[in-house]
């Protein structure tokens, strides 16, 4: 589980972790699937292009997976 983790680095000595995008998007679906939250829709899909507006492909198998 340690690779869906990513590291910022806030400050030349502090840095947090944050889960992946992927993991995001699986979180911001649930709740749109499960509490009809139609803004988390929304974030699932402006994670989804952030990602790849980075230049990073989205890890298509691990998103139906975990639906």
């Amino acid at each position: 589980m340690e690779k869906r983790v990513n590291t910022i680095v806030v400050e030349k000595d502090m840095e947090i972790k944050v889960i992946s995008y992927e993991d995001l998007i699986v979180d911001r679906l649930n709740a749109f699937k499960w509490w009809k939250d139609s803004n988390s829709f929304i974030w699932a899909k402006v994670l989804y292009k952030a990602k790849e507006e980075i230049g990073e492909e989205i890890d298509i198998n691990y998103l139906k997976k975990e639906q």
